[in-house]
């Protein structure tokens, strides 16, 4: 059949039972409000040894971000350069807000640059403590 169809390479097959999908129902569909409060966002650029996964890191920063760690999400890899011989760079942007932004927004409030700040350097010192992890510089 591949020869008759003269592609080229390997060709893969597929058949999808459309009628059996359907009996499945609609999707599920979660809706969350816009949060009318601006977030405020960190970066944050650790070197770590290159036995540390990325979901631990990114796990512990949830954890010491705590209630006002909305989001985490790594965003770039990287070695060479200064970065020492078996250990990596892992960066993660951060989004702090008040946690009554998305159920209660009217009792919401603006963080303050002095309470992400602290919040913010629990989760350095936290990494570092858990996973020997140092900022990048």
């Amino acid at each position: 059949m591949l020869a008759r169809a003269d592609l080229g390479g390997d060709a893969l097959i597929l058949e999808i039972d459309l009628d059996a999908l359907d009996a499945l129902g609609p999707p599920a569909r979660e809706y969350k409000p816009i949060p009318a409060l601006p977030p405020v966002t960190r970066d944050l650029a650790l070197v770590v040894s290159d036995d540390v996964a990325a979901g631990a890191v990114e796990k512990a920063i949830r954890d010491a971000g705590g209630d006002l760690c909305e989001e985490v999400r790594v965003f770039d890899l990287f070695r060479g350069g200064s970065i020492p011989e078996g250990h990596r760079s892992l960066a993660f942007h951060v989004v702090y807000r008040d946690p009554k932004a998305q159920a209660r927004a009217q009792d919401a409030r603006t963080l303050t640059d002095a309470e992400v700040d602290a919040r913010h350097a629990s989760v350095v010192n936290a990494v570092g403590q858990q996973f020997g992890a140092t900022l990048r510089g």
